[in-house]
């Protein structure tokens, strides 16, 4: 029977593509996209850590 939970080492190797793309890709888009108003969120919310408070825009 397999674990059920991914080798330990899988998670890096799974984890920094996803960052890459999102830190290169993404977040330059969606500023180009919704330019002062994408500006405006990035400063008030964490991008990876989540937070006990909501968003309030």
């Amino acid at each position: 029977m397999r674990d059920p939970f991914p080798d330990p080492v899988m998670i890096p190797i799974m984890a920094i593509p996803v960052y890459a793309f999102v830190h290169w890709y993404e977040e330059p888009h969606l500023s180009r996209t919704f330019g002062a108003d994408h500006e405006r969120y990035e400063a008030r919310v964490p991008g990876w850590w989540p937070t006990v408070h909501p968003y309030r825009s």
